[in-house]
């Protein structure tokens, strides 16, 4: 084979995976965003669980938050014609959300107008 057809081979093969993966992020995005979530990070992970079985699916790890705003971990199998399939998924924590750290604050404030007893204000 001549090393154009060769190197013109590879070409089209790096494009092609190149828009497979465009397609598989969008596919999962969606699917989080439907059930009412947000992803934060997906990045693909051609040995993730269920590697050695996979025959067109690719495999990725998704870092999302649910509807529930809680943070997951996940592998998530996918391809065109495959849907998307999820395995290994767990809830993780994650960095405080602003909300938490007033609600922390609130509390800290509460303890300590219960020290004092309950005087607020400059004498």
């Amino acid at each position: 084979m001549p090393m154009t057809t060769i190197t013109t081979i590879v070409v089209l093969i790096v494009v092609l995976r190149l828009f497979a993966g465009r397609l598989d992020r969008h596919r999962i995005d969606d699917y989080i965003a439907d059930r009412g979530g947000r992803v934060e990070r997906i990045r693909w992970t051609p040995t993730g669980p269920g590697w050695l079985g996979a025959k067109n699916e690719r495999i990725y790890e998704v870092i999302y938050r649910d509807a529930n705003n809680r943070r997951h971990c996940s592998a998530c199998k996918t391809s065109l014609c495959a849907g998307v399939y999820w395995t290994a998924d767990r809830v993780v924590p994650g960095p405080p959300d602003e909300i938490e750290l007033l609600r922390e604050e609130n509390r800290r404030l509460r303890g300590m107008i219960q020290r004092v007893g309950g005087r607020v204000g400059v004498e």
